[in-house]
């Protein structure tokens, strides 16, 4: 019973989530086209030799739009209200594909409040990823080992989250995420999609696994079994001792584990919407959204697998490992679609980068204008 109402949380999470993102899309671009219309009228204006006090045009700020507050509190309203009670249910290998109905909303608001439009190599791409989604959920339902029901304690919590090999997947994507940092510096002007929904996805991964540990440390924390009736001895031998050697560890326990939580979760929160943000306002829901989930999902697939153990027999592994070429052959058809870049207009390819802003090639051209315009004082000024 617990698996269906993780499945309805998630389902009904990842619907918002997809709604939130779709408006913060919307005041993004809505609030560009605002400041580039007011641009454009105000260079022109002819001007004087002397400068003015008219105000100068400040640029579109996100955190003044109450659209934009809209659409992010939306989105973390999901997470919190659907994802996270989803996670402390069922595996974060089954709800990490469940966004997928979050990708179909983006679709379909996209196509009313964004005016972007679905091709039929995008519909291929939904397709393989909608496809693949299913056939991950349906083995790793049956291939986990209930991490959640053997981390009963805090004690036992912590202790697994020292093991070595989180660890060593913490410091993993850590790393991986400075590498992908430094090469979005090196490319200076250009920006690549891939990078983007590397970096968003890796940091996602690091909050979905983060958000796990939170989810069963709080489930731990609240309905904690009362070992003093487990063990007569325990009762016999100094049981006032033992009870405050234990109560003291497990609080002691709980303060480093949550502290260690709440810090990685932060920094994975505050990067993935950081890279998802600057992903939004350069590219295209529809194209962005996709790659991102599938992404998304490989990786925390992957992390569920090395972190929580959630392995099963062989048969389960490789449908689960064929579930996810499946989604990645649907992010290839998105990434390889002609509606790349957020302009229509750009003839380039577009497929690894786009440009913020292009510079006229025939500057010829404009020689004869200037000759012209010098000789009239009114326009001297604007030229200067």
């Amino acid at each position: 019973m617990s698996f269906f109402w993780g499945l309805v949380a998630a389902l009904a999470g990842n619907s918002i989530i997809g709604l939130g993102n779709c408006l913060q899309k919307y005041a993004l671009t809505s609030g560009e086209a605002r400041f580039t219309a007011s641009s454009n009228q105000d260079d022109t204006r002819s001007q004087p030799l002397l400068p003015t006090t008219s105000p100068v045009p400040v640029s579109y700020s996100r955190f003044k739009d109450r659209t934009w507050f809209i659409g992010i509190s939306l989105v973390y309203l999901g997470e919190l209200c659907g994802n996270w009670v989803a996670l402390s249910l069922i595996p974060a290998s089954v709800v990490t594909p469940l966004g997928i109905l979050g990708v179909v909303v983006n679709a379909i608001l996209a196509k009313f409040l964004l005016d972007e439009q679905i091709s039929w190599r995008q519909t291929k791409g939904y397709f393989f990823i909608l496809s693949g989604v299913l056939v991950t959920i349906v083995f790793s339902a049956t291939s986990t080992n209930s991490i959640e029901n053997q981390l009963s304690t805090t004690s036992k919590l912590f202790a697994y989250m020292t093991r070595f090999h989180v660890i060593l997947w913490l410091i993993t994507i850590l790393v991986a995420q400075c590498i992908f940092f430094i090469m979005v510096r090196a490319r200076k002007r250009k920006s690549s999609l891939i990078l983007y929904v590397l970096m968003t996805a890796g940091f996602g991964s690091l909050t979905v696994v983060t958000s796990k540990f939170l989810a069963l440390l709080l489930k731990v924390w609240v309905f904690a079994p009362s070992d003093g009736n487990n063990s007569n001895l325990e009762d016999k031998i100094l049981p006032v001792i033992l009870d405050e050697v234990r109560s003291s560890a497990s609080m002691l326990a709980l303060i480093i584990s949550l502290m260690a939580i709440i810090i990685i979760l932060i920094i994975g929160i505050i990067g993935q919407e950081t890279c998802k943000q600057l992903a939004l306002s350069k590219y295209r829901v529809t194209q962005f959204q996709p790659m991102f989930y599938s992404s998304h999902v490989t990786f925390v697939a992957m992390s569920g697998m090395i972190v929580f153990d959630e392995v099963g027999s062989w048969w389960s592994v490789v449908g689960f490992c064929f579930g996810i070429m499946v989604i990645v052959r649907g992010a290839l058809f998105l990434l390889n679609s002609k509606t790349f870049q957020y302009d229509d207009d750009d003839d380039s390819d577009g497929i690894i980068s786009d440009t913020y802003e292009t510079m006229p090639t025939e500057i010829d051209s404009l020689v004869p204008e200037i000759l012209q315009n010098s000789n009239n004082p009114r326009h001297y000024g604007a030229l200067v």
